[in-house]
């Protein structure tokens, strides 16, 4: 074979390594051709000798490339500590093809399990109920909980550790468990969101309900109706969370004390408030001044309070777009805003964004303003030059 066909070979199986099928293994340069094409998809291994010089170091290229290819692989590499321990990292689920031998073996298992806890699933049943195995996988990825012997799914210590990282694996714990206040309590502590997978008698127990949402409030979104209408359990969730007021009962969203605990910490809590507490002065301002953007969440007769409005675009000027028309009308308010985010120039009312002194005034306020005067004022030099004196009394405040 001259080096012309060689190279048609190679870049065949570089762009398909599946197509070393159709390649002779009697070529001269085969076990190039049979490493490039297990490099391209190690599943190419299926078509390579097994008799093959180096047959083992293509089936390392191949697993490293494609877990897969260890279904393909000698017995005897499938028993390799090395090759299924690469095949494993590049794809979890390969353990499955190993051999028994390997399978059963808890030094193997436990660097598997390092590498890629899932794998979990295809140890020997002996395995998969060792303590040890179980919960170096469980704190690698807590997920593999669901590929413990009965028994490890019943341990308190190992679900603890899967729950403590994500929640959501309570539901692989025994039933035991998950009906055992003392455990569930403990879980809440260290993660309140394991409420979700509580049975529904524990979402309903004012002390698992209230250790969760002190570990974090948007637990409250799962306790039972009853203790979402208690004022300490909503209070304690408030502490831990700022925006947990959503999930709290209709009634305590309308408690004054409450609410005010609520936009206090996030002024964005006013969104979840009742009608009556958004028409609410001393609410509405304690919103606003944690957060401005709280405004548009007020009832409109108080977002036609001038006193709120100026608190609210002294912040943000671009919540002038939440303001009552009477107000975006207000040239005072119009150049608080603009002095704090010359963008606010784009809500303020059109009659007004066309009048000369206003805009003179404006730029006074804040020259970056410029950007957003009418096209008419920007294509006038004798404005512009006036717009320019103004610039410069700013720069002299």
């Amino acid at each position: 074979m001259n080096k012309e066909e060689m190279m048609k070979i190679l870049d065949a199986v570089n762009q398909d390594g599946l197509s070393l099928k159709d390649v002779s293994p009697k070529l001269d340069n085969y076990h190039q051709i049979a490493l490039a094409a297990v490099m391209q998809n190690g599943l190419a291994l299926e078509y390579v000798p097994k008799d093959l010089p180096d047959y083992a170091y293509i089936t390392m290229a191949a697993v490293t490339q494609n877990g897969e290819a260890l279904k393909y692989a000698l017995e005897a590499l499938r028993g390799d500590r090395d090759v299924v321990l690469a095949a494993v990292a590049e794809n979890r689920w390969v353990l499955r093809y190993a051999t028994d031998a390997l399978r059963g073996d808890k030094k193997f298992i436990l660097a598997a399990v390092a590498q890629n806890s899932l794998a979990l699933r295809y140890a020997l049943d002996a395995l998969r109920g060792d303590r040890d195995v179980v919960l170096a996988a469980v704190t690698q990825d807590p997920s593999a909980l669901e590929f413990a012997s009965e028994s490890l799914r019943d341990n308190k210590e190992i679900v603890l550790a899967a729950a403590a990282q994500n929640p959501s694996t309570l539901l692989w714990a025994s039933e035991a468990l998950r009906s055992n206040k003392e455990f569930i309590l403990e879980a809440a502590t260290q993660n309140g969101l394991v409420l979700l997978y509580a049975l529904d008698a524990l979402r309903g127990d004012r002390d698992v309900v209230l250790a969760a949402v002190t570990s974090n409030g948007m637990a409250l979104e799962y306790a039972s109706y009853a203790l979402r209408d208690n004022r300490d359990v909503v209070l304690a969730a408030l502490t831990s969370c700022q925006s947990t007021l959503q999930w709290a009962s209709e009634a305590l969203r309308g408690d004054r004390q409450i609410v005010l605990a609520a936009v206090a910490q996030d002024g964005r809590s006013l969104l979840w408030a009742s009608e009556a507490l958004r028409g609410d002065r001393d609410v509405v301002l304690a919103a606003v001044a944690k957060n401005p953007w709280a405004l548009q969440w007020a009832t409109e007769a108080l977002r036609g309070d001038k006193q709120i409005v100026l608190a609210a675009v002294a912040q943000d000027g671009l919540v002038l777009e939440w303001a009552m028309d009477a107000l975006r009308g207000d040239k005072n308010i119009c150049l608080a805003a603009i002095k704090q985010n010359s963008q606010a120039m784009l809500h303020v009312p059109e009659e007004l964004r066309n009048t000369e002194g206003f805009i003179l005034q404006a730029i006074a306020e804040n020259a970056q303003v410029l950007e957003y005067i009418p096209e008419n004022f920007q294509n006038d030099e004798e404005f512009m030059k006036m717009a320019h004196l103004a610039s410069k009394d700013l720069d002299k405040k």
